[in-house]
């Protein structure tokens, strides 16, 4: 090899060894057992049903909270509300835990549908499992409040 390409390979290979430096790392913190994860900070993390985990998070810029359900190929976020219909704020004295199952089923030939309850609110939700793509929501009252959960029923 010559003595220029010799040179230009050891500039590239500088050159690469750089930029991978300059890339960007994700940040992860530990703030009391919470971690920020993009924008929103972990406040509690758990499996919900046979093929799903759980995250509740909320923005520290407006402090609502958020549920993001990860299903076995799918996932999907939805916001959390308080049994009144209003958006559920963090607190820092809370201790966040995952919702509760009520109900798990196929609901079609490529489908399931848990049913499940925030405990701390009782505001119930149901996540649709398909095959690759997942979809939650709150449930809803005839009259359009919010479906609270009650064991008597």
């Amino acid at each position: 090899m010559t003595k220029r390409k010799v040179l230009a390979m050891i500039i590239a290979l500088a050159l690469g060894a750089l930029l991978c430096s300059c890339a960007t790392q994700p940040q992860t913190s530990e703030i009391d057992n919470q971690s920020t994860v993009g924008t929103f900070t972990v406040v509690a993390e758990g499996k919900t049903g046979t093929y799903s985990s759980q995250t509740i998070m909320y923005d520290p810029d407006t402090m609502v909270m958020y549920t993001y359900l990860n299903g076995s190929y799918a996932g999907t976020m939805s916001v959390l509300y308080n049994a009144d219909g209003t958006l559920r704020l963090y607190s820092p004295n809370t201790k966040y835990v995952t919702f509760t199952i009520v109900a798990e089923g196929k609901t079609g030939t490529y489908s399931s549908q848990t049913i499940m309850y925030d405990p701390d609110t009782m505001v119930m939700y149901t996540y649709l499992n398909g095959s690759y793509a997942g979809t939650m929501s709150v449930l809803y009252n005839a009259d359009g409040t919010l479906k609270l959960y009650s064991p008597e029923h």
